[in-house]
């Protein structure tokens, strides 16, 4: 009796912790069928990689050297002539004031002051700035082949481009100007254009307020609808004196991607990098480029 309790004991202890100890024991253990369907509480995870589309990369441009120096150079002065503009804009409201104060009445103004009025226009006198009638149109100045190279290099003859006096130096400049330059475009056999100048001041004293063009420096071209347009220096400049004139003779690649609208386009101003900063001049001849350009055809 006592051996049978212990048995049942022991049993039971087994059985609690091991359901399938009925094996053991003799017993048929089955465990109850689950009557709703096999999917229930079943999870699907969904791949996150196998089935999702990659995204279609861009194609990037990769530039060209000479497309990333331009496009640096652009940045970069529109950077510099940020603070120029808003300057100019606040001297523009400053003269628009004061043209409203001012009495338009002529009778005590002088001759001169009556036709700068009527005009409204700022008075400049010397040589006329408009574009010029006697120039030779296709004349070239050279046509040469580099005997080291096998390249055919032709030139126009240079003509006006620009011309500026200030005020208080018309006194002692009657028929000059104080700043001149003149300009010509030219090819090489391989396609390659450049602008090229020659740019005088009536000063012997013009290096040190202007100092040198240093080597890919830029000249700014303003379209009439204030579009821009770069060039780059070759070599640059380096001023020489010539009697009591400064000169400078640079050379300026032009971008063969701005050829095509290069051709077509009116010249308002001109803006040019010298080693002591920027200078802007008005251009008169609008189809100085325009003009060159037809001879190359």
């Amino acid at each position: 009796m006592t051996i049978k309790i212990i048995y049942f004991a022991l049993l039971g202890l087994i059985l609690c912790f091991h359901p399938t100890a009925f094996a053991f024991a003799g017993y048929q253990f089955s465990p109850q069928q689950d009557s709703s369907s096999s999917s229930k509480g079943v999870v699907y995870v969904q791949s996150l990689s196998a089935d999702k589309k990659k995204p279609k990369k861009k194609k990037v441009k990769v530039l060209t050297e000479e497309e990333k120096e331009l496009k640096a150079t652009k940045d970069w002065i529109k950077e510099k002539t940020r603070s120029e503009k808003a300057l100019a804009k606040q001297a523009k409201k400053e003269k628009a004031v004061q043209k409203k104060q001012t009495d338009t009445s002529t009778g005590n103004l002088s001759q001169e002051e009556e036709i700068r009025l009527l005009a409204k226009t700022n008075f400049q006198a010397g040589p006329t700035k408009a574009q010029p009638k006697n120039h030779q149109n296709c004349a070239y100045s050279f046509d040469v082949t580099d005997e080291f190279t096998g390249l055919r290099k032709t030139g126009l003859y240079p003509r006006t481009f620009f011309s500026y006096t200030p005020k208080e130096y018309r006194k002692f400049l009657e028929e000059d100007d104080f700043i001149r330059c003149e300009g010509f475009l030219s090819r090489s056999s391989k396609g390659n254009m450049a602008l090229n100048i020659n740019f005088y001041v009536a000063s012997t004293q013009a290096v040190s307020k202007f100092g040198n063009i240093r080597k890919r420096s830029p000249l700014i071209l303003y379209t009439m609808n204030d579009k821009e347009f770069v060039l780059m220096s070759y070599q640059g400049a380096k001023a020489s004196i010539d009697g009591n004139t400064t000169v400078y003779q640079c050379s300026y690649a032009i971008n063969k991607l701005d050829l095509k609208k290069l051709k077509q386009i009116e010249i308002d101003r001109v803006k040019l990098s010298f080693e002591e900063g920027f200078q802007t001049f008005n251009v008169y001849y609008l189809d100085f480029l325009k003009d060159q350009f037809d001879c190359f055809n």
